[in-house]
C-alpha cells in the first residue's frame, strides 16, 4: 500500500461523475482508462503496489478488458439506436447522443452504499457472454470502466480510499492537533483525544503513521503525517474558480461562468448552458455560462467519440472537461460544479476483506448522484465563496 502521495496529486486531479450506478470526488493526475481498456489493465497488474485482490482478480480483467475492447464499435453503434426507455430518452448532441432524464427523479435525501467488484462483473460477464449486443453489454461495459478507475486511484495515484462521507472534520481535528504537535518543539506526540484514536484505528494509513509516530517520535514522522493529511483534506474542499465574475440581474446575482467552448457548433453550445443554467438556478443565485473560444486560462470542454460509457471528468490542472457519448444530461450539471469549485459529495471505500468497492452516495445532492439538485449547502458556499 502507498500511504504518501504527492501534494501535487492531490491538488491536481479529475472528479467524476458515476455511470452506471447512481451516479470521484477523486482528485486525479491521470485521466481515467479510455480506448484501449486491456493496456489500462496490463499497467494496473504491472505495478509493485497490487494487493493480493488484484492477483486474484487478474485473469477476470485481462478477459473483460479484452472483450470490451473487441466490442467498443457494438457498443456505441448500439447505444445510439437505443430506443426511449422509462427513464431516459437519447437525444441527439452533434453527431452523437446525451441521455436527457423524460421527468425528475425522486430523490431521497439519504446515503446508500452500492458496491462494484471484479467477481461481480466477471459473474454477470458470464451471464451475458452469448448475448448479443443489447443493453445488458452497456451496462458491462460501465461497470468495468468503472473498476478500473478505481483501481487506479487506489494503485497508481495512492488515493486513501477509506474515508467516508463524514470523515471531512475528523481530519480537521487530526490535523490540527498535528500542526499544534509540529509547532511546538518540546512535543514528541499530537494531543490527539478518544474520538480521534478510534478515527486513526479505522483509517491503515493513519494507523500505520501514528504507529511510526510512536515508534520513532521525530519531526519527520510529523511532517510526513502532516502531509497524508493535508492530501486528504483536499478530499473535501472547495476550489475558488478565478475566471468567475459576478453580476446582478434584478434582485438576482449571476454566477457568470467562462468556458471554451471552441470544439463545438453553437446549438451544441445552447444546448449544453441550457443543461447547466436549468441546475444551477436559485430564487437568489444563477449560473450563466459565458462563452469565450480559444481563451487561455478558461475551462474548455471536450467531447470524445471514441469512447461511448466513459465517465465525464474535469481535470482541474489542465482545465479541461471531458465528455462522452450517451453521457447524462445532468451530468454535464455535474460536471460544471467541479468547475464552480466543488468536488465529488460521493466516496469509495475500499474492503480489502471482500475485494469490493463501496461507494457511499446521496442521490438528493447533484455533486454526489447526477440526478439529484443543487443544496442548500452548496449555495451556501456559492454565495460564501463568490458574492462579496
Amino acid at each position: 500500500m502507498k500511504t504518501i502521495i504527492p501534494l501535487l496529486i492531490a491538488l491536481n486531479l479529475v472528479a467524476c461523475a458515476k455511470v452506471g450506478r447512481n451516479t470521484l470526488g477523486n482528485d486525479r493526475v491521470a485521466p481515467p482508462p479510455t480506448g484501449d481498456l486491456a493496456r489500462n489493465a496490463r499497467e494496473l497488474l504491472a505495478d509493485p503496489d497490487i494487493e493480493s485482490c488484484d492477483k486474484v482478480a487478474a485473469p477476470m480483467m485481462r478477459e473483460l478488458t479484452s472483450v470490451l475492447d473487441s466490442k467498443v464499435t457494438e457498443i456505441s453503434e448500439f447505444a445510439s439506436t437505443l430506443p426511449a426507455s422509462k427513464n431516459y430518452k437519447m437525444v441527439p448532441f452533434g453527431n452523437s447522443f446525451l441521455k436527457e432524464p423524460i421527468k425528475p427523479s425522486e430523490a431521497k435525501d439519504e446515503w446508500t452504499v452500492d458496491s462494484e467488484s471484479w467477481t461481480g462483473a466477471y459473474a454477470f460477464y458470464q451471464e451475458i457472454k452469448n448475448e448479443p449486443m443489447n443493453r445488458s453489454w452497456l451496462q458491462l461495459n460501465a461497470t468495468v470502466r468503472s473498476i478500473l478507475l478505481e483501481d487506479q486511484d487506489r494503485i497508481l495515484d495512492g488515493l486513501n480510499l477509506e474515508l467516508h462521507h463524514d470523515a471531512g472534520e475528523k481530519i480537521e481535528s487530526l490535523k490540527a492537533r498535528v500542526d499544534a504537535c509540529i509547532s511546538d518543539s518540546r512535543c514528541k506526540q499530537p494531543a490527539f483525544t478518544t474520538d480521534d484514536e478510534i478515527f486513526i484505528d479505522s483509517n491503515s494509513f493513519y494507523s500505520f503513521m501514528a504507529n511510526r509516530l510512536k515508534k520513532n517520535q521525530d519531526l519527520t514522522s510529523l511532517k510526513k503525517f502532516q502531509k497524508r493529511l493535508e492530501v486528504d483534506q483536499v478530499r473535501f474542499s472547495f476550489r475558488f474558480n478565478e475566471t468567475i465574475k459576478i453580476s446582478q440581474e434584478g434582485s438576482k446575482t449571476i454566477i457568470n461562468l467562462p468556458y471554451d467552448g471552441s470544439e463545438f457548433s453553437q446549438e451544441q453550445k445552447d444546448q449544453m448552458a441550457g443543461y447547466i443554467q436549468s441546475m444551477w438556478s436559485s430564487a437568489e443565485l444563477g449560473v450563466k455560462i459565458q462563452w469565450q473560444d480559444s481563451v487561455t486560462g478558461l475551462f474548455k470542454i471536450f467531447f470524445d467519440l471514441k469512447n461511448p460509457g466513459e465517465r465525464s471528468y474535469v481535470m482541474f490542472h489542465k482545465k479541461e472537461v471531458h465528455l462522452f457519448p450517451f453521457t447524462r444530461t445532468r451530468s454535464i450539471a455535474h460536471e460544471t460544479g467541479h468547475v464552480l469549485g466543488f468536488l465529488d459529495h460521493y466516496y469509495t471505500i475500499w474492503d480489502p476483506s471482500n475485494c469490493v468497492y463501496n461507494t457511499e452516495s446521496n442521490e438528493s445532492d447533484v455533486m454526489s448522484d447526477s440526478n439529484g439538485s443543487v443544496t442548500s449547502d452548496e449555495w451556501k458556499d456559492l454565495k460564501k465563496n463568490y458574492v462579496k
